[in-house]
Parts: C-alpha cells; sequence; structure tokens
C-alpha cells in the first residue's frame, strides 16, 4: 500500500514560530495572574487562561488540521479534506473517492512524529 510522505512538513508546520507563541502566551497569562493579585480576586487567573486557550492554542490546532487535510489523496489528486488516526497513524480520508491513504506520520503527545 502506498504511504503519503508528508510528517517532514507537518513537523516544520507545527513547529513554526512556535516560541514566540509560548512567549506571548506566557506574557498574557502573566499579565492576568498579576491582574488578578493586584484585585485578589481568581476570575482574572481564569478569564486569562481561557483567553490564551482561545487565542493561541485553539487556532493553532484548527489551522494543522486544515493543512494536514489538504493533502493530496494518492486516489483522485484532490485536497483529502479529513484525517483519522488508526492504531497511532494518522489516514488521509478523501471526500472525493472515499479513499483512506496511511501517512508516514503519527501523533504523539499532540506533535507530529515519523513512523516508518
Amino acid at each position: 500500500m502506498e504511504v503519503v510522505h508528508c510528517a517532514d512538513k507537518m513537523r516544520t508546520f507545527f513547529w513554526d514560530r512556535v516560541w514566540i507563541r509560548i512567549g506571548l502566551m506566557l506574557a498574557i497569562y502573566a499579565a492576568f495572574i498579576a491582574i488578578g493579585v493586584m484585585m485578589d480576586a481568581q476570575w482574572p487567573m481564569v478569564v486569562g487562561f481561557v483567553a490564551v486557550v482561545a487565542v493561541f492554542v485553539a487556532p493553532h490546532y484548527i489551522k494543522f488540521y486544515r493543512e494536514f487535510s489538504s493533502q493530496r489523496c494518492l486516489g483522485c489528486g484532490n485536497p483529502a479534506g479529513g484525517i483519522v488516526t488508526r492504531q497511532g497513524r494518522i489516514h488521509l480520508v478523501c471526500k472525493h473517492c472515499q479513499a483512506v491513504t496511511p501517512t508516514d506520520c503519527a501523533m504523539w503527545w499532540n506533535v507530529p512524529t515519523k513512523i516508518e
């Protein structure tokens, strides 16, 4: 069975500018913690956590999923449109020809990893 080779590309895409994002997340969350300490309240810390997840983490994973599902299907050549994980390996699921094609990529601790 033919395998789509995309692990290196997806790992690079996943880690692109990640240190800048982490720095911004920490700075924003630290500001919310400081506000919470000054106000002697817990709610600013919770709001800061939700804001960081909503602004940085969720969009990163949505963008990653969209990039992964835009890989070309080996059967029809169109963008696959979906992915599914089976036994640790990520498979492309084509929305046009319903072909399920394995990739050389697996998610390990939510980070794309190359497998043989």
